[in-house]
């Protein structure tokens, strides 16, 4: 189990940050251009992890979610912003038979999930920064 969840949800932006730098190249695509589309990702993923609403999940809060929320098959809402759950007690991954000996996800859980939220005008907005254009006189 995870006693600090900060230091926890700190190495998760570390190792995406490295996964979005180290990102291979989409086939057609120049170094140059695969670096800055990489870097871009890099920084919308981690402004994202930033601006993203953190919470605790605790068994209690994982029991009512199952009953109200599952109960009806359906979700009403779903945020606008990025959210950070991280769970208490890590939690084997969805169907997944943890006896099984040729599984190599039997024995994995989950301690934490991210949703980003969609690309909407809003988290863009939170997010990017526009460039301030060269050739600008200040006054």
């Amino acid at each position: 189990m995870q006693d600090n969840y900060q230091e926890f949800f700190v190495r998760c932006c570390e190792q995406r940050l490295k996964g979005w730098l180290s990102a291979s190249a989409i086939p057609g695509q120049s170094q140059q251009e695969a670096m800055q589309l990489n870097q871009f990702m890099a920084y919308l993923d981690q402004s994202c992890l930033d601006l993203a609403s953190k919470r605790l999940l605790t068994e209690a809060d994982l029991s009512r979610i199952d009953h109200h929320l599952l109960g009806s098959g359906r979700i009403e809402h779903l945020s606008e912003l990025p959210v950070w759950l991280h769970l208490k007690v890590p939690q084997p991954v969805f169907g997944m038979d943890g006896e099984d000996p040729d599984d190599p996800w039997a024995k994995e859980r989950v301690a934490a999930f991210f949703f980003r939220a969609q690309a909407s005008t809003e988290i863009l907005s939170r997010v990017l920064v526009l460039p301030i254009p060269t050739g600008c006189a200040t006054r």
